[in-house]
């Protein structure tokens, strides 16, 4: 809904907005038109196929869309980063970035947001039961591990590839 694009579209010459749902560029469109964010164009589209330009873009920046993905779908939205992003051009990708694993950090992780869930009283048990059903049947969320980010993106030829961990579950990804 522009929480990036909108303050990216301020600044930048033109600034395309790619989200898989319909409903969400429309509620982006009409924010826009609000805000009178000329330089903003949502493009309805996935990440695996951008119908952008080669070398098109010198920023190439994702909030929270990669985890929707299995690593061969990430690998591929890195592809087609890399494919519109200009020489020198950089990425940053702000996303979930554990596992489901003994690692001390992931374990953390998941206990920390089952715990916040068994808080909130009946509907966070409820929310507990149903993301252990998700899991259960394989429809759960695909995030990596920075270790895997690193060697994802170095994979796709890009330079300069920095992971640093922040608060929860999130992680940021920068890359030239």
């Amino acid at each position: 809904t522009g929480l990036l694009a909108l303050p990216l579209a301020a600044v930048a010459a033109r600034t395309y907005a790619v989200d898989s749902s319909a409903q969400m560029l429309e509620r982006l469109r009409q924010r826009a038109g609000e805000m009178g964010a000329a330089a903003l164009e949502p493009v309805h589209a996935d990440l695996r196929e951008l119908p952008l330009e080669d070398e098109s873009a010198t920023l190439v920046v994702s909030n929270y869309a990669f985890h929707h993905l299995p690593d061969t779908g990430k690998e591929l939205a890195l592809s087609e980063a890399r494919r519109v992003l200009r020489p020198g051009g950089r990425l940053v990708v702000c996303d979930m970035m554990f596992t489901l694993s003994l690692a001390p950090r992931d374990r953390t992780i998941v206990a920390e947001k089952i715990g916040t869930m068994i808080r909130k009283g009946p509907a966070g048990l409820l929310r507990v039961g149903k993301n252990a059903v998700r899991l259960a049947a394989g429809r759960w969320e695909h995030p990596s591990s920075p270790e895997r980010w690193v060697s994802m993106l170095e994979g796709r030829r890009f330079d300069a590839v920095r992971i640093e961990t922040v608060e929860h579950e999130a992680g940021i990804a920068w890359a030239r």
